[in-house]
């Protein structure tokens, strides 16, 4: 029997350079929003990422804009089906957000995705986000599918 510890480590590594890379793509979103590792699990196939509510990213009401949230859950559960399987590239398919509540400014946002469903193309994947202070409130959730895209495929 394998260490699960093992592929939690490996998974962690392949989200971290994803990570870092997407770091270092000047004037795109990735580096406007930054990710910060959190965990991972491969046993429980979940990964969680945090982003800060920066004022960059207020809506003209002076909270979160619901595109820099989506963007989270996008990026974040993106990430946790190409390191969970291991592909080189997971585009989204399809992405439906709720928004529960608002998310504040100055907030430390984290968003936790579970993989639902994997097959030999697809990975169907759920996510809740909540601000650090108050973990027990879900200030969103998202579920999205996404193709497990070859190197042939891009």
């Amino acid at each position: 029997m394998t260490d699960p510890s093992i592929h939690d480590r490996d998974m962690k590594a392949r989200v971290l350079e994803s990570l870092c890379f997407r770091a270092t793509q000047a004037d795109t979103i990735n580096t406007s929003l930054p990710l910060t590792f959190v965990k991972a699990s491969h046993e429980r196939k979940s990964l969680e990422l945090s982003v800060d509510a920066t004022p960059w990213t207020r809506n003209v009401s002076g909270i979160m804009h619901g595109g820099a949230i989506a963007t989270a859950f996008d990026i974040t559960m993106g990430l946790l089906c190409k390191a969970y399987t291991n592909t080189s590239f997971s585009p989204t398919i399809s992405l439906q957000i709720n928004f529960c509540k608002p998310v504040p400014l100055g907030s430390c946002l984290h968003i936790q995705a579970k993989l639902s469903s994997v097959n030999r193309k697809f990975c169907q994947v759920q996510a809740e986000a909540w601000a650090e202070d108050k973990p027990d409130t879900i200030l969103a959730t998202a579920s999205a599918i996404f193709y497990r895209a070859s190197g042939e495929d891009v």
